[in-house]
């Protein structure tokens, strides 16, 4: 079944391929090696943006900074120390790809985490988790400009095959989320039966539908009992 994030290619690459990144700081003002290596390209341009701003107040939170020189017009930064947990950076990833949403960016650059794998898939993850709304009983949709994630990194065929498992990952929740928030005289046996059959529909699946009787004569009498209402 489709989602938004099949409208969007994530790709590894390392050459820089958007005008507009997304990078890390720590409270102190120190970069994240990432983040260091696209300031001396701008000639410490980052820093000086930086310098102008009390990060303190801004931890776990994101700064935007205008940068319109080399390429670049705009560095998206979430303000990150090293103790942060999983779960944490994903969260603030979640934050971040909303604030990409509002920009209406149609592309951005995303470097991997030097030494920090596990931490950059939960980003990646968060990320692509953060693009989803629910708009399907609305007449006017939730427009995104992002079509293109460009993950800079020099380990290719690795990283692309573990972003790829993300985004299947990501696919998932979303349909989960999808059949959470329909109505329940949508989302009723009939509803399910239906997202069933088009899941279906890849030759990895197999599908068996049991009618009311069926589920009587095995005697799945709660099963039936929550189907009827």
């Amino acid at each position: 079944m489709k989602t938004i994030l099949d409208s969007i290619s994530v790709k590894v690459d390392s050459s820089k391929k958007s005008k507009n990144w997304i990078l890390r700081v720590y409270p102190s003002k120190k970069l994240h090696p990432e983040t260091k290596r696209l300031d001396d390209e701008l000639n410490g341009k980052i820093s000086q943006l930086l310098g102008l701003r009390d990060l303190r107040k801004d931890e776990d939170q994101l700064v935007l900074l205008p940068i319109g020189e080399n390429g670049v017009d705009f560095v998206l930064l979430s303000v990150l120390d090293a103790a942060k947990s999983s779960t944490e950076i994903r969260n603030l990833y979640a934050q971040l790809s909303r604030q990409v949403r509002a920009l209406a960016w149609d592309a951005v650059n995303i470097p991997e985490f030097e030494n920090e794998k596990s931490h950059f898939l939960a980003a990646m993850e968060g990320f692509l988790l953060g693009l989803y709304t629910f708009d399907q009983r609305k007449s006017k949709k939730a427009k995104l400009a992002l079509k293109k994630v460009w993950v800079g990194s020099e380990n290719k065929t690795e990283l692309q095959k573990a972003i790829n498992e993300t985004i299947a990952v990501s696919k998932g929740v979303f349909l989960t989320r999808d059949l959470v928030n329909e109505p329940a005289n949508i989302m009723n046996p009939t509803g399910m039966e239906k997202v069933a059959r088009e899941l279906a529909k890849s030759p990895q699946w197999k599908i068996s539908v049991l009618n009311q009787e069926a589920i009587k004569k095995k005697k799945m009498n709660l099963l039936n009992s929550v189907g009827m209402g």
